[in-house]
């Protein structure tokens, strides 16, 4: 497999999200559903030709509120009725650092191995038969992968027992940096819900996600004319859940833009850190020098100098290893839930 050409990794990025609607305002999204332009606002139309949609399975070909309920009526077996607001499949968002997607996107041989390795990972975390969607966007700013699975184990909807706790996330987030080092991306800051690219790119998904709970209202039918109240509230509550969505995005933006602040902040300080270790070792090799001479009453010789070259090289590696522990330390205060 190709080997990025970076020096440094950038962020390998996979996001899941619980779906207990429908899913028809997310298909109008994934799929670019024409007169639905609204749920797409920050795509190019002129790349939308650039865009992939993969047969995983032979729901995948579905709108994706009939795919969702096809899967769960062909693979459900248990004995209860599925509560309404029960979670009918996980979105899924698979990307990277915007410089490391876009070298990847200029590659075709590369982006072919990374989407791969993307369908590998889906299918083996949560089950082949489960994907009804499986998209590659390459019309907005940053490339990146949607995938939609159903949450099917064992004949029963169990989200929560497939994504699992906090460790379990944690772990899964562990496998999918563990696929990309191939590609140049590593993992990204544990217990962090940053997503580690521009994050234009980040508000745009969560105004696009906020739309698509408003495109997904329900339809008024004869029944809700007889009884407008009951229907009047399921609007309401879908209202309530898109204002949820603005608030949390707004508030997500503030804590990461924090959070970068502190890491830059720290790196800042670990840049001059090791400065200062740099001029403490030229001085001391200096000084050594010199002692050396003084105590031989003669020249330090090549041979000499190279001795002593490879105890100052000992020296400065130990010191930046330390400053590279102190970089892989983040503050504990502040963090959200993370994965």
């Amino acid at each position: 497999m190709p080997k990025t050409k970076h020096t440094t990794m950038g962020f390998a990025v996979f996001h899941a999200e619980k779906m207990s609607a429908s899913g028809a305002g997310l298909g109008n999204h994934i799929d670019r559903k024409e007169g639905h332009e609204h749920t797409f606002q920050n795509a190019d139309a002129g790349r939308r030709h650039l865009n992939q949609a993969f047969a995983v399975t032979g729901h995948c070909a579905k709108p994706l509120h009939t795919a969702i309920t096809d899967r769960i009526a062909e693979g459900y077996t248990g004995i209860t009725a599925i509560r309404k607001d029960a979670v009918r499949a996980l979105s899924l968002v698979f990307t990277g650092t915007h410089e490391d997607m876009k070298a990847i996107e200029a590659d075709p041989e590369r982006m072919k191995q990374w989407l791969k390795a993307n369908h590998q990972f889906v299918a083996q975390e949560f089950g082949k038969e489960n994907v009804v969607r499986l998209v590659l966007h390459l019309d907005e700013k940053t490339p990146h992968l949607h995938a939609v699975v159903v949450p099917l184990r064992e004949g029963k909807l169990t989200a929560k027992t497939i994504l699992g706790n906090k460790k379990d996330m944690s772990q899964r987030q562990d496998r999918y940096a563990q696929a990309m080092a191939p590609f140049g991306l590593s993992r990204g800051v544990r217990g962090s819900k940053a997503i580690h690219n521009a994050e234009g790119w980040y508000l745009g998904q969560q105004q696009q996600a906020q739309e698509a709970v408003l495109c997904d209202l329900p339809r008024l039918t004869a029944l809700d004319r007889l009884n407008p109240a009951q229907y009047e509230q399921q609007v309401q509550k879908r209202f309530k859940s898109a204002t949820k969505e603005k608030t949390d995005a707004a508030i997500e933006l503030r804590r990461r833009e924090q959070q970068l602040q502190a890491q830059e902040r720290q790196i800042t300080r670990l840049q001059q850190e090791l400065k200062a270790v740099k001029s403490r070792l030229s001085i001391l090799q200096e000084t050594v020098t010199m002692f050396v001479k003084s105590l031989l009453g003669r020249p330090v010789s090549e041979e000499e100098k190279k001795v002593m070259d490879v105890y100052a090289n000992s020296y400065k590696k130990a010191e930046e290893r330390k400053l590279g522990e102190k970089q892989e330390e983040r503050p504990k205060k502040g963090r959200g839930i993370g994965l």
